[in-house]
């Protein structure tokens, strides 16, 4: 499976672009101008991960004291041979509305209406997740290595070339 992100515009506040999943525009990306990744050939990965639970009283943003739970998040390995073992500090697809709070190279999905400004980035990270761990799957059951491909082009324009299209292949 090969995921192409299309760097558009490039601002003072935000790198813009758009995600196509095979042939198809799943949705837009947004990155942090100063720590965005470079143009390249990249590998994902999921990896569980223990975060802290949220609990399910009334009172806003309390965690539950010592429980966690273990979550799945996709990973962007910047070498392809180390799978590292948690994802703090790693580059990561992740939900989110403007780039300014992100670190460590990591990028965000939704709907874009602005300049950096996505919107729906919950139900877009959510819908990425199920789409690769189906993949994970759909390779497991049929022993093969799970490879998913990141590329990343610098285009600087706002149309994306028709060969990447499913409708013009």
């Amino acid at each position: 499976m090969n995921i192409n992100i299309f760097c558009r515009r490039f601002t003072p506040w935000s790198v813009d672009g758009t995600m196509v999943i095979g042939g198809k525009i799943f949705c837009d990306t947004l990155e942090r101008p100063n720590r965005h990744l470079p143009a390249g050939r990249y590998k994902i990965s999921l990896i569980p991960t223990k975060q802290k639970k949220v609990s399910e009283t009334k009172k806003k943003n309390k965690y539950e004291r010592g429980k966690y739970e273990i979550v799945i998040k996709p990973v962007i390995l910047l070498r392809s041979h180390y799978v590292p073992r948690t994802v703090r500090r790693r580059a990561r697809f992740v939900p989110g509305n403007g780039p300014l709070r992100l670190r460590n190279k990591s990028i965000i999905l939704g709907k874009s209406h602005y300049t950096g400004i996505v919107t729906q980035s919950e139900k877009c990270y959510n819908e990425f997740c199920q789409l690769l761990d189906e993949e994970f799957k759909r390779m497991k059951k049929k022993h093969l290595p799970c490879r998913i491909n990141l590329f990343i082009r610098n285009l600087g324009v706002d149309e994306i070339p028709f060969n990447y299209l499913l409708i013009f292949q």
